[in-house]
């Protein structure tokens, strides 16, 4: 049995509503030496698992690790590990990220605006296809939201056109901190990097950045 990590405990109090949690949990990833794990109301993909990555990765784009849909929202996850990134002596990951502020802020914003693209690119890739156009219709006409949700091709035309309703698209960025965690550094990490990139995207998404809590 996996330990939860603080990056799975982080999304059950803060984005998962308290009703959610009696469900059975049915979705457990791991990323980046981390344990995320979403209740069966949510639908979740890890992008580098699914068999679009493997088509797209030649194209240079850089998705985020999540792609999830939950109560109408599409939530884009991208986790990055710093703790076992700078594991040596004296490496404090926080004060790596804010002397070099720019670079990282631009590697974020990057792995979002890349995952637009590929949603954008899926969807083009179901358009060109017949059954898509003629049947997907007959099929959502007659079948649940819920159960077209839990379809491929379902979950990946919802993405596309959540994605077109900018205040429907929470993009969240977790940052793994710990061990070493400095409350007073991590406000000025968080005041610096959630303008910056919030000015990337259309102010009606939500931009969330989450840290680990020390242990």
């Amino acid at each position: 049995e996996m330990p939860k990590s603080s990056a799975s405990l982080f999304l059950e109090k803060q984005m998962i509503r308290p009703h959610c949690l009696k469900g059975m949990l049915e979705y457990r990833f791991s990323e980046s030496e981390l344990t995320f794990l979403f209740p069966k109301e949510w639908i979740v993909y890890k992008y580098d698992e699914h068999r679009f990555y493997r088509y797209l990765s030649g194209a240079g784009l850089k998705g985020v690790d999540f792609i999830a849909i939950h109560k109408g929202d599409l939530i884009l996850i991208e986790v990055k590990n710093y703790a076992t990134r700078f594991e040596k002596k004296d490496h404090d990951p926080m004060q790596i990220l804010l002397n070099d502020q720019q670079k990282y802020k631009n590697h974020f914003i990057r792995k979002f605006k890349d995952t637009f693209k590929l949603l954008q690119i899926i969807q083009q890739y179901y358009n060109r296809k017949w059954w898509y156009r003629k049947l997907f219709p007959l099929y959502k006409k007659y079948t649940s939201e819920a159960k077209v949700l839990r379809t491929e091709v379902g979950f990946w035309s919802k993405a596309a056109e959540l994605l077109e309703q900018a205040d429907q698209v929470k993009l969240v960025l977790w940052l793994e901190l710990a061990p070493g965690y400095d409350k007073e550094k991590a406000t000025i990490l968080n005041n610096k990097f959630q303008q910056a990139i919030q000015l990337a995207f259309p102010k009606e998404m939500t931009f969330i950045i989450a840290h680990s809590r020390a242990p």
